[in-house]
């Protein structure tokens, strides 16, 4: 660089050897001119002056962004599988919630179901966290409902939140929250339809550092019906949009994108109730599937003191399937006292899941659920307690729950 000065002292060789830096000069070859001064102290510029040429660097943005193409692949369909199985979860709990309202109200009403045997719920939260080898897991739900319209509608609002830290990795925290109308469509089936938002923000950790932020949009319906007595299915399908800004480096290569993603998913699954003396069986199977595509994301990169706005990547497709069956045992228990109904469930589950990220992925396992109920006869109060032990594959993880909620 001109103006620069480099000056050797204690030089006791006639032509004294240095290493020369790389340099890049904007993709041009340097020359770099060093003045020496011989051991006699005097300037001999014709004799002391060496030229060196030192070979310019050819990295750019654009070299950066390719050596670390399947990191930055990594970090999106990462974020992607993470917002589908929050996605998905979410809907398969809305559902849940649903189909068990529908069977109590229909007991209720001898047969016939109708939404003004619901009845309005105060805001309601609760949640769970577990740690599977150095994972961090906590998810919550919310819910409330009002029953609107001459009860010929309920109306929910409903949503769930979780925190995912992984060794070494991202932290990510999401909410989803959802306005749900469920209708009487006949005397044995209940048809509903939501729309909803999101937000998630994550601190991205590992070989690139940085953020990455998204809103959501999202719409859907479901069903529940009753298949013959004691007999019930039902499913869901569901939409989402969602835009993403995201903001990574790993020191050398600085990332920014703002890109959006579109997914899909819908699932089923039929539910028994089979009455026993001192106990109720509630079997289920269950399927559910998503998908989000990708494409490609474009990216601008700022490297070696250049700048690339045409960075990009195919990042695809992921997708997501479980197979789930879960006989549920619940057994009403005779604690001494006439001003709580308490409730013993225990669920056994087998399932398999499938996972498509460039390649497909399955694993399978069982996995084993306790959970003590109490609800007061007015209503008001409702107290549970529960654990969760689960292993899949090669990943055991456990799971604690307790739930306390007053109504006024």
């Amino acid at each position: 660089t001109s103006g620069t000065s480099v000056t050797l002292s204690d030089a006791t060789a006639t032509q004294p050897t240095f290493t020369a830096p790389t340099i890049a000069f904007g993709g041009s070859a340097a020359t770099l001119v060093f003045s020496l001064v011989a051991n006699d102290g005097t300037l001999n510029s014709s004799a002391d002056t060496v030229s060196i040429t030192v070979n310019p660097s050819t990295a750019t943005p654009q070299t950066e962004f390719d050596a670390n193409n399947a990191a930055i692949k990594n970090i999106i369909t990462d974020e992607a599988v993470r917002s589908l199985q929050s996605s998905m979860r979410s809907n398969e709990q809305l559902v849940d919630a649903a189909t068990a309202r529908f069977i109590q109200n229909r007991n209720a009403d001898d047969g016939n179901i109708s939404m003004s045997s619901g009845s309005y719920v105060p805001f309601d939260i609760d949640g769970s966290a577990d740690y599977v080898d150095g994972k961090v897991d906590v998810v919550g739900d919310f819910f409330q409902q009002a029953v609107g319209l001459n009860g010929k509608y309920t109306q929910q609002f409903f949503g769930d939140f979780s925190m995912h830290k992984d060794v070494g990795s991202s932290t990510t925290a999401q909410i989803n929250g959802k306005l749900v109308r469920e209708y009487s469509v006949s005397s044995s089936a209940m048809l509903a339809y939501y729309v909803g938002g999101s937000y998630s923000q994550s601190n991205i950790e590992g070989d690139f550092t940085g953020t990455q932020n998204s809103v959501g949009l999202t719409a859907g319906a479901y069903f529940v019906k009753e298949l013959q007595k004691d007999l019930y299915a039902d499913g869901f399908v569901s939409i989402e949009g969602k835009q993403y800004t995201l903001n990574i480096d790993d020191g050398a290569l600085d990332l920014s994108s703002d890109y959006s993603t579109l997914s899909s998913s819908l699932g089923a699954s039929v539910t028994g109730v089979i009455e026993k003396e001192g106990y109720d069986l509630w079997p289920q199977v269950s399927f559910t599937y998503g998908q989000t595509n990708v494409g490609t994301v474009g990216f601008t990169g700022v490297a070696h003191s250049q700048t690339d706005a045409t960075l990009s990547l195919d990042a695809g497709t992921v997708s997501l399937a479980t197979l789930k069956l879960t006989p549920e045992v619940r057994i009403p228990l005779d604690i001494a006292s006439a001003d709580y109904d308490t409730m013993f469930n225990i669920t056994p589950t087998l399932l398999c899941n499938w996972r498509t990220v460039g390649t497909t992925t399955e694993s399978c396992g069982q996995g084993i659920g306790f959970e003590l109920v109490s609800a007061s006869l007015d209503g008001l109060t409702n107290l549970s307690v529960g654990v969760q032990v689960d292993q899949v594959g090669n990943t055991t993880s456990q799971q604690l729950q307790l739930n306390v909620e007053r109504r006024f």
